[in-house]
């Protein structure tokens, strides 16, 4: 089932859906793809600032506004133009009429050839009739109370406006009644004006509305709360970021250990974060404000949160998904399911936890430098599960993912939708059990449906797969017993095996779990798989959990092949393949494997070489899992909370 799939295909730029989020318009500067209403190319040297984008190298096609263009490597949509004004500092007018970065396209940063050339044209400037004439002078001094100012009076009101001296935004003050805003902001936000906001009334880009007290009677004793545009710097973290105090965050709001923002109702936080009343202290009274803060959960459930889905185009990067986590989650599963027939690659690029730790890299985990959570893409249905090592702490606070898309072959290009579902698993115990339900399908083997539930060798392997995970904390029970007929079971009763899981009979067996409802672990038993001596197979590393009917839906086990070995062999089988579907890798891997850079799994308490371990790579009669294999599959979110 492991394949590695090289980079070289993959773009940089991100590639997105054409739908819009209600973010910032191409051309907008940006810090993450929350930000735009496509996909931003992150802030750098070849963008400065960032730029709100979308990839458009399929067919060119681009929102009103903007126009598709080839800049450096990258084949975005651009900003339209009629001269440099129209473009922010760093970017200038190109001659295709549309801003572009200076660093990727300097001659559109250049000043005009005839810039030099207009002092000696028609249009030059008339020295003489622009130089003051000998009454100039003559007049100033003939009148002593001329309203003209001296240097330190022209200073003085360099700040002020026309009509009243009120300051402009950015500039010091001590008072509201100052700025031409009518907003001031504390010296612990800067005491310069800025502009007033609520809310859903957003701050330009690089501001964030804030809470603050304010003196409206002028007694010099804060009464209220009053909101302004605080002008954040690149370091300051993002909404959903781990902090420690305030000053952490762009907002200057941390709220239980994470950044964060205001609010008028839970329609303006994110999922699992509602919005919520908060205190300010005042000298007279007490204020108080809107915030978004994480949901209290504080039962034992799963929640499955749908995500916007994506089109993405195979060798591109998709757009950064996002997810707040609060406390009490032990577990994340992101899924990501094409929808049509035509199966690429699909899985994660990279992945970051709430104190901006990468917890995983596509490139690190091919490259062998052994990310501390391991992720393999899969055909057509790839999941991303965290934490699947002891080496991650499961943090509250926003996570990021980063979706990639592969062809099945490097000579194909297609696009596809690919639907997104998260799973966020809570357990106030700190998933120390669980229980595990089990739909077991019979496939023209030597006990079926009717006789499974009274063949001693069938049973005990039950109670040894029962033995092996009571041992971990799971509880495994409430079977259900089918029979696969005919003609599928005559199709599946040898199972014509193929690496890629799309192929060959596999994923087609595992897609009749379809019409099953249970919260539960599919398995099938066959007579055999075709070719060398397989014992099992799983849907996935993890497999997606109470998802029926795909190709990746279950586990496959060779009963038949086993039978002759007894139930206890038969049990270990079933509970090794099923380890796997809830996330567990090969605690010491094939040695005549190739292209596989890892000789193990990355749970820090099994060792190379342990043939005793449940997840040994061949059968040998292993039927342990250590302390942290136990941890990771008891937070699988398919593992139910007892």
């Amino acid at each position: 089932m492991s394949r590695f799939l090289s980079l070289a295909p993959l773009l940089v730029a991100a590639c997105s859906s054409g739908s819009s989020s209600g973010g910032a318009p191409v051309g907008s500067p940006c810090e993450r793809s929350s930000d735009c209403a496509d996909d931003c190319m992150v802030p750098g040297d070849s963008y400065p600032g960032g730029l709100c984008s979308r990839w458009c190298g399929d067919d060119g096609a681009c929102p009103v506004g903007s126009r598709c263009l080839t800049v450096g490597d990258d084949i975005l949509c651009f900003a339209e133009c009629a001269s440099a004004g129209d473009c922010r500092e760093g970017w200038g007018c190109g001659a295709d009429g549309a801003c572009v970065p200076c660093s990727l396209a300097p001659a559109a940063c250049e000043p005009p050839d005839d810039a030099d050339a207009e002092v000696d044209g028609d249009d030059a400037i008339d020295v003489e009739d622009e130089t003051p004439g000998p009454d100039a002078d003559a007049d100033a001094d003939a009148d002593p109370d001329s309203d003209a100012d001296s240097p330190a009076e022209a200073d003085a009101e360099a700040g002020a406006d026309a009509d009243g001296g009120l300051r402009a935004n950015g500039e010091p003050c001590t008072a509201s009644s100052e700025c031409r805003s009518h907003v001031c902001l504390p010296p612990s936000l800067g005491g310069v004006c800025a502009a007033g906001c609520t809310p859903r009334d957003a701050c330009a880009y690089g501001y964030e509305c804030t809470p603050f007290a304010v003196d409206t009677d002028g007694n010099g004793r804060t009464d209220t709360v009053s909101f302004g545009c605080f002008d954040w710097v690149t370091v300051d973290r993002q909404d959903g970021l781990a902090c420690a105090s305030a000053d952490d965050c762009r907002s200057r709001l941390c709220l239980g250990g994470i950044c964060t923002r205001t609010c008028e109702d839970d329609l303006d936080c994110v999922m699992l974060s509602v919005c919520r009343s908060q205190s300010l202290p005042l000298d007279d009274g007490t204020g108080t404000y809107s915030a978004c803060v994480l949901e209290a959960v504080g039962t034992g459930e799963t929640r499955l949160l749908e995500q916007p889905p994506q089109v993405l185009a195979t060798g591109t990067m998709g757009r950064i998904g996002e997810l707040w986590l609060p406390p009490g989650a032990v577990s994340l599963l992101v899924l990501g399911r094409q929808r049509s027939a035509r199966g690429g690659w699909v899985g994660m690029y990279e992945v970051y936890d709430p104190t901006s730790t990468k917890i995983y890299s596509y490139s690190d985990f091919v490259d062998g430098l052994d990310p501390p959570n391991w992720h393999m893409p899969d055909s057509r249905l790839g999941s991303f599960f965290t934490p699947n090592s002891n080496r991650v702490t499961l943090r509250s606070g926003r996570y990021t993912w980063t979706p990639i898309f592969f062809p099945p072959t490097e000579a194909e290009s297609f696009s596809d939708t690919i639907d997104f579902m998260a799973y966020v698993k809570f357990d106030p115990a700190g998933a120390v059990a669980g229980r595990l339900a089990v739909n077991l399908f019979f496939v023209g083997t030597t006990v079926d449906a009717a006789s499974a539930p009274t063949s001693t060798r069938f049973q005990n392997a039950l109670r040894e797969w029962e033995s092996i995970y009571a041992a971990a904390g799971i509880t495994v029970s409430d079977y259900t017993y089918s029979d696969v007929a005919d003609p599928a079971a005559t199709t599946y009763r040898v199972v014509d095996y193929a690496d890629d899981i799309d192929s060959g009979e596999v994923g087609p067996l595992m897609a009749l779990s379809a019409g099953r409802t249970e919260q539960a672990v599919n398995v099938f038993f066959v007579h055999d798989f075709s070719g060398w001596g397989l014992l099992g197979i799983a849907g996935g590393i993890p497999g997606p959990p109470w998802v029926h009917g795909t190709t990746h839906s279950a586990v496959i086990v060779n009963l038949d092949g086993a039978w002759d070995w007894g139930g206890d062999f038969i049990g270990q089988v079933i509970a090794h393949e099923v380890g796997h579907f809830l996330g567990l890798f090969h605690s010491t891997e094939n040695p005549d494997s190739t292209g596989y850079p890892y000789g193990g799994d990355p749970i820090a308490d099994t060792w190379e070489g342990d043939s005793g371990n449940l997840m040994y790579w061949m059968a040998s009669g292993g039927r342990t899992l250590s302390t942290n294999q136990s941890w990771v599959i008891r937070r699988y979110p398919g593992v139910r909370v007892p």
